[in-house]
C-alpha cells in the first residue's frame, strides 16, 4: 500500500467515555518556579508527584515570560562577595547546573546578586529534573473542578484539548499564580484594590554585548526622548546573555493583567505593540550595540499579582519593613518592595545590607483545609508586601516549604505539624 492508498476511519465522540484518573501522593497545580521546587522537594522525600500546568511548556513565567534573571535568591551586600544566599535548597544545584550548561550569568546589580539566564537552558534543566525524579507532568491542563470531603481536597479535575483528566492525591500545592485551585475549591481569595501592572518582555537578538550600555544609561536616555517613541514606561530592566551571537532580555513595558479571559487575550496583542516601540527606541538611540537587533521572541504577558488565597495570616508591609521573625517562618527574602502600580515607573524601596524579612507558614495555609498549601505569588500578603516576596527566590522557597509541610502532615492536618522539625528541614533556607 502506498501513502496515496491509505485510508481514514471515522470516529465520533462517546458522551459516556471514561477519562484518565491518576493516583498520587501530592498534586501540584502550576509548573512555574514555585511548582517546580515543590516537585523537587516532594520527590526528594520519595513522594509520588503529579505536576499540572495550563501552558504547553513547563516553566511558568520563568520560561514563558522571558523574565531574564533570577531575582530574590540573595541578600543585599556592598559587593558580589557580600551577597549571601537566602534560598539554597535545590537552588545551589540549579545554578551550578545552569552555569555548566552556559545558561546562567551571575552579576552584581542593584546591591544584590542576580542571575541572568538563558530560558531554553532553564526549560531543559527543569524537564530533565522532572524526568529523572519520576514526576508525572501534565501540560495544557486547566483546573475545571475539585472534589472536597470536609476539610480535605480529594481530587482535582483538569480539562485539556485531548480531554479531561483527574488527579486524586493525599495533598495539594497551589502554585498556579492565580490561586486557581483555591478558587475552584470555593475558598475565599483576595485581589488587590490597586492596579498592579504586568510587563510584556521580549528578547532582542543580534546585539553587541561588548561593553554594552547599562540599565541606568538606557533609562536616562528614555527619560529624555522616550515619549517621542510612544513609550509610557521610562524605567526598564535589561539583562544581557552572551549566547547565540548576543541576546538581550528587555523589560520596559507596563500592561494590565486582567483575570477576564477576553481582556487578557487582547492584552497579549496590544502588549507586543508596546515592545515594538521599545525595540525601535533601542535601535535608534544605541545604534552601536542594538542597531542590528531584532525581536526574536515575545514572551507571555508577565503577571506580577492577580488573585491570592485568603490564608491564616496575611503578610503585611510593616512586617516586611521591620523584618518580623515569625515563630513559623519558612522562607526569607531581602528583595525590595517593587510595586508596579503606575504606567511610567514603579516603587523601588530597597533595604540595608543586613536586612532580611520572613514569610510565615500561616501565609500559605487556608484555614478551611488540612491538606492544602499555597506557594509562589498566590500566598497571602498585602499588595506592597507581595511585591517583594513574589520574585523567584521566595517563590522557590515557598514551594519547597509547602511540599515539606504537607509531607510532614501526612494524613493529618498541615496546621498541626511540628514547626521545629519543618524548620530543621528548611534550615539552609532560614540560616546562613
Amino acid at each position: 500500500m502506498t501513502y496515496l492508498e491509505s485510508e481514514q476511519r471515522e470516529v465520533r465522540r462517546c458522551r459516556d467515555e471514561t477519562h484518565a484518573v491518576l493516583e498520587t501522593d501530592v498534586c501540584i497545580v502550576g509548573g512555574g518556579i514555585g511548582g517546580i521546587y515543590a516537585a523537587l522537594a516532594s520527590a526528594s522525600l520519595g513522594r509520588r508527584v503529579v505536576l499540572a500546568d495550563g501552558a504547553a511548556q513547563l516553566g511558568g513565567l520563568t520560561y514563558n515570560a522571558n523574565i531574564g534573571s533570577f531575582c530574590g535568591f540573595y541578600s543585599n551586600g556592598p559587593d558580589r562577595e557580600g551577597c549571601r544566599p537566602l534560598t539554597r535548597l535545590f537552588a545551589e544545584e540549579m545554578f551550578a547546573d545552569l552555569e555548566k550548561m552556559g545558561s546562567a550569568f551571575p552579576r552584581y546589580s542593584s546591591r544584590t546578586l542576580v542571575v541572568p539566564y538563558y530560558d531554553l537552558g532553564f526549560l531543559r534543566w527543569a524537564e530533565h529534573k522532572m524526568q529523572a525524579l519520576g514526576v508525572r507532568v501534565l501540560l495544557g491542563c486547566l483546573v475545571s473542578g475539585v472534589c472536597r470531603e470536609g476539610r480535605r481536597l480529594t481530587e482535582v479535575q483538569f480539562l485539556s484539548r485531548y480531554g479531561p483528566v483527574s488527579v486524586r492525591a493525599a495533598s495539594f500545592v497551589d502554585a498556579s499564580g492565580d490561586a486557581a485551585l483555591a478558587w475552584a475549591a470555593d475558598l475565599p481569595c483576595q485581589v488587590s484594590a490597586a492596579d498592579v501592572l504586568g510587563s510584556q518582555v521580549f528578547v532582542m537578538g543580534g546585539i553587541d554585548c561588548t561593553d554594552p550600555p547599562t540599565t541606568e544609561e538606557i533609562n536616562l536616555r528614555a527619560a529624555e526622548v522616550g515619549r517621542q517613541y510612544g513609550l509610557e514606561r521610562l524605567k526598564g530592566v535589561f539583562f544581557y546573555m552572551p549566547v547565540h551571537g548576543g541576546l538581550l532580555s528587555v523589560n520596559m513595558t507596563h500592561v494590565p493583567t486582567p483575570l477576564d479571559p477576553v481582556a487578557a487575550s487582547e492584552v497579549t496583542m496590544t502588549g507586543k505593540d508596546l515592545t515594538d516601540r521599545v525595540a525601535a527606541f533601542l535601535r535608534q538611540e544605541f545604534p552601536r550595540h542594538f542597531g542590528r537587533g531584532e525581536v526574536v521572541k515575545y514572551g507571555e504577558t508577565g503577571i506580577r499579582q492577580t488573585r491570592s488565597v485568603a490564608a491564616v495570616h496575611r503578610l503585611k508591609t510593616e512586617e516586611i519593613l521591620e523584618g518580623t521573625v515569625f515563630p513559623d517562618r519558612i522562607a526569607r527574602c531581602a528583595w525590595p518592595i517593587e510595586l508596579h502600580n503606575e504606567s511610567a515607573g514603579y516603587v523601588w524601596h530597597t533595604f540595608s545590607d543586613d536586612h532580611v524579612h520572613y514569610i510565615p507558614l500561616a501565609s500559605l495555609l487556608s484555614p478551611e483545609l488540612d491538606n492544602y498549601a499555597a506557594a509562589g505569588r498566590c500566598i497571602d500578603a498585602d499588595t506592597a508586601a507581595l511585591s517583594s516576596v513574589r520574585v523567584m527566590g521566595p517563590c522557590a522557597a515557598t514551594g519547597t516549604a509547602a511540599a515539606y509541610a504537607l509531607a510532614l502532615a501526612g494524613s493529618g492536618s498541615v496546621h498541626e505539624i511540628d514547626i521545629a522539625r519543618l524548620q530543621q528541614q528548611l534550615a539552609p533556607n532560614l540560616q546562613d
